[in-house]
């Protein structure tokens, strides 16, 4: 509980300084806070609240870096413990693609990886 509660004061501080413009780059905090605060709301069975700032960080993120892979790829994570497993699917060939796009091979044999086991 007080990893998610300090998660989300980090992310609220992140949105605010978009305004204010005192760090550097705002949009990668509130995508790397989002992506761990969605994090730890799934491992928290939250799973409403992870998949709602998991798609925030991912308005934030480029279509084609390491980061929106990794949104991707946890969208997939809260996707299949909601029992959706066609969205789940969709989330990882994103997740996959977003890697691809990025560069980051391991990520993708990763997230490939992921998606044999959980649909072979």
């Amino acid at each position: 509980e007080s990893e998610i509660l300090a998660l989300r004061r980090g992310l609220e501080l992140a949105r605010r300084e978009i305004s204010r413009g005192e760090l550097d780059d705002p949009m990668r905090a509130i995508v790397i806070f989002g992506r761990k605060l969605g994090a730890a709301l799934t491992r928290a069975g939250n799973f409403s609240d992870a998949e709602g700032v998991l798609r925030e960080a991912l308005d934030y993120a480029g279509p084609s870096n390491v980061e929106s892979a990794r949104l991707h790829g946890a969208l997939a994570v809260v996707a299949r413990g909601r029992d959706r497993n066609t969205d789940a699917r969709a989330q990882l060939d994103a997740a996959i693609e977003a890697a691809k796009r990025s560069g980051d091979h391991e990520l993708m044999a990763a997230f490939s990886n992921t998606r044999h086991s959980w649909f072979p």
